[in-house]
């Protein structure tokens, strides 16, 4: 073994019992403390089993346990207050629903957290609220028993919940001693010393040993499993994961679900004595063997599986894993994304470009807003937030004219639709619908007939207003204001198929966050996984590709319908029939380096006949009449690190409501260039078409490695592209770093950027672009205009004219500045050229954009 952790092994800890030192811990003192635990059932019941609580254990640093209440036991009666129910399973008092269970005693100025042994019977899907005196934060239902450690502060109201998540251990726990039926020797045991243990790291942490027999072929089990049954994983899009080794290794992560299947999400490299941390897409793992019909369904994980490899030619392996931790929506930023392909733009970006400088993530207006849905008035423009409803107005969207929550009377603040219907606007929540009038709020839950579960989307006819919910249907009768509810089975949920969906279990996912109104017929055209069809009557008539394609938009269009699915669009007649079908991957004004890419929202622009999109990566359009796909360079790269969540349009402006804040665009700016590429996000680098990694050797001895340098740029103050180069000593050895784009950039008379090398070197600057764009020859001719230029040790600015360029056979062209459109930037540096042999070095580029007259960047457009 190439090194040893420093941390020792300490004795094992398993879901009912503690070290010693807790085990022998001591009843707390009574005081006036308050530990309290209460559950309010979603139907508003009470007097049913919500918690079985076994013991209580008040810890300081160092995960010692400075007094420990046993619920059961004779000694903790004069700690129980009011509301406790009877015994239950394991030794266990039970918290009722509808009340609050209190114990009450002195909380040493030591400790640091709470530890809770519990869990929670199987109908319980909602959080438990634990409160500490006057503070309060959510326990998760887990259907089976678990230690949980609940973080403490002290702060000027007195002793209080941290803001400070609590931290769970779902470690499965397990030890195999050698022996002769035993490749070896296994000890997994949570990682308490040395600043491991939940109080110091925030999270449970294992600490892993495992020794193989000298002549064994194989290494005993020794995997990290992190269980999550009993756990709601569909709402989330991945997780991370986190190792630490004393040597340089590898680490894994895999999802395992309840039929045994093993989905793995690639693998990362670890460095000796660091912590290495990566994302896992729940759309990139996958299974060698497809588990029968290839589908990861989520709400069948039972399990995390972390594993870190061993030293070549060792006997030992020794590692401390951390908490995976799930994520919704994109990977965090600044952690490595892994996945069954390698990927370039899509996962390295996010660890090169770490930390993304502030201004990519702020927007034009509304900072800090979680925008979720947009509705457009007469002269106002209502946003639909994580945080309540906020009205703004349409020609000065940075004021805000209200704003409402539950304090105003909503009946929840997590909007995830708004929908206006003449003089009343209908709210969609997590937790039932608001019909707003201006002043009051009128709720509707369950109670009122609405089913159970959030309402993700809404639109009315004039009788009629009608709701799509995760678990079904819903409808409003305006005349006499009955709600009349279609429960529905099956739903969507992300998994591993691209974010499309699979049928699932009920009550676990979404089955219509998309919905429109026939306006021929008053039919409804709504879904999440694929498209049904369902009248006015509310019962369902037809259904549409199955229950694998995610469901973004439909939009009839007289006899006929558009459908958007994550993967494209299609045109169909209203029975069914399939008349076109258009993949996003075929897309203008980006290359195929962004790969992956889906379609996340949707709305239609009656007035210039097109679908305004919002993808995985950016936003952009379909225009029918040319039966194309765009992605905006202009619109993208001005989104920056921000995520667009849900587009309307009105009149020439776009309105975009991303994850923090809104952006507002002209229209007419979607099919434009854009102006200069800095280098500082993952739009830039998708937008600029640069592949970044390490590229492996070639015949003639070449390497290179393109990244972007944080501590580099032409302005000092953001980041610019690298390239490492190490060039061999035959003829045909090069460097280059490319830029592939699919841009009209007529107009323009020629490219702008800033460069430096290492040490002065001659680079060629190559620019191709095709040379007909009439749309008339199938394989129209591609042109190369070449320039040398001279790269300093010192950042310089380069304006290269094309009408100082020369075509490939040497001849200076005739620049016809009404069609140029540009298909990538590159430059290059050779041994047959510059007669540079075992050249090896650095090359940056920053700030690249397009010369107009007067350097002034002019309206482009792109076809």
């Amino acid at each position: 073994m190439q090194g040893s952790l420093r941390s020792p092994f300490l004795v094992a800890v398993c879901l009912s019992c503690l070290p010693s030192t807790v085990l022998a811990a001591d009843l707390p003192k009574p005081g006036t403390d308050v530990i309290a635990f209460s559950y309010v059932a979603p139907d508003g019941g009470a007097g049913a089993s919500a918690m079985h609580l076994r013991s209580i254990k008040l810890m300081a640093a160092g995960y010692q346990c400075l007094a420990e209440i046993r619920l059961t036991d004779k000694a903790a009666q004069p700690y129980l207050g009011q509301g406790w129910g009877g015994p239950g399973p394991r030794g266990s008092l039970t918290v009722m629903s509808g009340t609050e269970a209190e114990i009450r005693c002195d909380i040493p100025f030591k400790a640091g957290g709470i530890v809770l042994d519990y869990s929670c019977p199987d109908n319980i899907e909602s959080a438990i609220v634990l409160r500490v005196n006057s503070s309060r934060t959510l326990l998760q239902p887990v259907h089976r028993p678990v230690e949980c450690c609940v973080f403490l502060a002290r702060g000027l109201t007195g002793l209080g919940v941290a803001s400070r998540s609590p931290a769970y251990n779902l470690w499965a726990l397990s030890n195999v001693e050698p022996g002769p039926n035993s490749d070896g020797e296994v000890r997994m045991q949570l990682a308490l010393a040395n600043g491991h243990d939940p109080l110091s790291s925030g999270e449970y942490r294992l600490h892993v040993f495992a020794r193989k027999e000298p002549d064994s072929e194989k290494w005993p089990q020794h995997t990290a499993t992190f269980q999550v049954h009993g756990i709601d994983i569909t709402a989330y899009d991945g997780f991370t994961a986190s190792a630490y080794a004393p040597y340089d290794t590898s680490g894994s992560a895999s999802l395992g679900d309840s039929s045994n299947f093993s989905w793995g999400g690639g693998v990362i490299s670890l460095k000796a004595n660091q912590w290495g941390t990566w994302a896992v897409p729940f759309e990139e793992c996958h299974n060698s063997n497809t588990a029968g019909d290839g589908v990861l369904k989520l709400f069948e994980v039972t399990r995390v599986n972390v594993h870190v490899g061993a030293v070549a030619n060792s006997l030992t392996n020794e590692f401390i894993v951390g908490t995976p931790h799930f994520y919704v929506g994109t990977p965090p930023a600044g952690i490595h994304v892994v996945g069954k392909k390698s990927y370039n733009v899509e996962s390295t970006p996010l660890k090169e470009l770490a930390p993304m400088p502030p201004h990519r993530r702020r927007p034009m207006f509304q900072d800090g807003l979680d925008i979720q849905s947009i509705a457009v008035d007469a002269d106002c423009i209502w946003l639909g937030t994580a945080g309540g409803l906020v009205k703004v107005r349409k020609d000065a969207p940075e004021l805000r004219l209200g704003q409402w929550s539950l304090a105003e009377g909503m009946v929840d603040d997590d909007v995830q639709a708004v929908h206006v219907d003449g003089k009343d606007l209908w709210i969609g929540t997590t937790n039932g619908v608001c019909r707003f009038d201006g002043t009051h709020f009128t709720n509707y839950n369950m109670n009122d007939g609405l089913l159970p579960g959030p309402a993700m989307a809404i639109k009315s006819t004039p009788d009629t207003v009608w709701i799509g919910m995760t678990r079904g249907l819903a409808s409003f009768d305006k005349k006499s204001g009955q709600i009349t509810a279609y429960k529905r089975s099956g739903g969507w949920a992300p998994e591993s198929t691209g974010g499309q969906g699979v049928p699932i279990a009920e009550g676990r996912g979404v089955y219509a966050d998309m919905l429109a109104v026939d306006d021929q017929d008053g039919t409804l055209w709504h879904g999440a996984a694929g498209l049904c069809h369902t009248g006015n009557d509310g019962q369902a008539m037809d259904s549409f590709y199955g229950t694998t394609s995610r469901a973004i938009g439909a939009f009839p269009d007289g006899d006929k319908l558009w459908y958007v699915h994550a993967g494209g669009v299609i045109l169909q007649e209203k029975q069914g029939k399939e008349l076109e079908h258009y993949g996003v991957g075929d897309i203008t004004g980006v290359t195929q380096a962004g790969g992956g890419r889906v379609i996340t929202a949707s709305t239609y622009d009656p007035q210039a006949r097109v679908l305004w999109l919002a993808y995985s990566d950016g936003v952009g359009l379909f225009e029918p009449a040319q039966q194309k796909f765009y992605w905006s360079p202009a619109l993208s790269v001005a989104l920056g690190g921000l995520v667009p969540q849900v587009v309307a349009t009105d009149g020439g402006r776009l309105w975009v409501g991303t994850d923090n804040g809104l952006m507002v665009f002209d229209k007419d700016q979607a099919l434009q260039p854009w102006s200069t590429i800095e280098y500082e996000c993952p739009a830039d680098v998708r937008a600029a078409g640069v592949t970044l990694g390490e590229e492996p050797a070639t015949k003639c001895g070449c390497w290179q490695r393109t990244f972007i340098d944080t501590e580099r740029s032409a302005d000092r103050g953001g980041s610019s592209l690298c390239v490492e180069f190490a060039m061999g000593t035959t003829e045909g050895a090069d460097a280059k770093l490319s830029h592939m784009m699919k841009m009209d950039v007529t107009g323009s008379t020629g490219i702008s950027f800033w460069a430096m090398s290492d040490r002065q070197r001659e680079f060629y600057v190559d620019v191709t672009r095709i040379s007909d764009l009439s749309g008339t020859v199938k394989k129209p001719n591609t042109e190369t205009w070449r320039q040398v230029i001279v790269v300093h040790p010192r950042w310089q600015q380069y304006s290269i004219p094309y009408a100082s360029m020369k075509l490939g056979g040497g001849q200076t062209p005739s620049i016809n500045s009404d069609s140029i459109y540009i298909t990538g930037i590159h430059l290059i540096r050779s041994v047959k050229d510059f007669g540079c042999p075992g050249d090896t070095g650095r090359l940056w580029v920053d700030k690249l954009g397009w010369m107009t007259n007067g350097n002034q960047r002019s309206r482009l457009s792109m076809r």
